[in-house]
């Protein structure tokens, strides 16, 4: 789809450089955050193990770091500018929902989901729309 543009990180620490990196970037319309993030210390093409990587940042934790830069963004942005805040979608996912959830909401989750994530539907996207639209006071 030409009119997507997607943004993959393989760590928290990762994601927060390109963010750091890019403050003049628009907000994403949405994120979907894994709650166990791995930091690897070997190559990208390598698959992650137990002897490679350490969880420095979970997903919450680095969901609040995206809001802390965000505010901050945020605040730059309106001594320049009359632009609004961008109400992203925040999908946070893990393999054990029931324990992470709490902590992902917590940090702003919008909306939680199982790993595998579930499959895109008509049912599913109507979700999705429905809470940006309603994130963003459209409805």
């Amino acid at each position: 789809m030409p009119h997507l543009h997607i943004k993959t990180a393989i760590s928290a620490e990762k994601a927060l450089a390109y963010l750091d990196s890019n403050p003049q970037t628009p907000s994403f319309d949405m994120i979907v955050i894994e709650e166990r993030l791995p930091r690897c210390y070997n190559n990208a093409r390598v698959a992650p193990t137990k002897s490679n990587c350490t969880a420095l940042l979970s997903g919450s934790q680095l969901l609040n770091r995206i809001h802390q830069l965000e505010q901050h963004n945020l605040s730059s942005l309106e001594k320049n500018t009359e632009k609004k805040k961008h109400d992203t979608l925040v999908i946070g996912m893990s393999a054990y929902i029931n324990e992470d959830g709490i902590k992902l909401k917590a940090a702003g989750a919008d909306l939680l989901w199982n790993k595998p994530p579930p499959t895109m539907d008509m049912c599913l996207c109507n979700e999705i729309l429905h809470t940006i639209l309603e994130k963003r006071g459209k409805i």
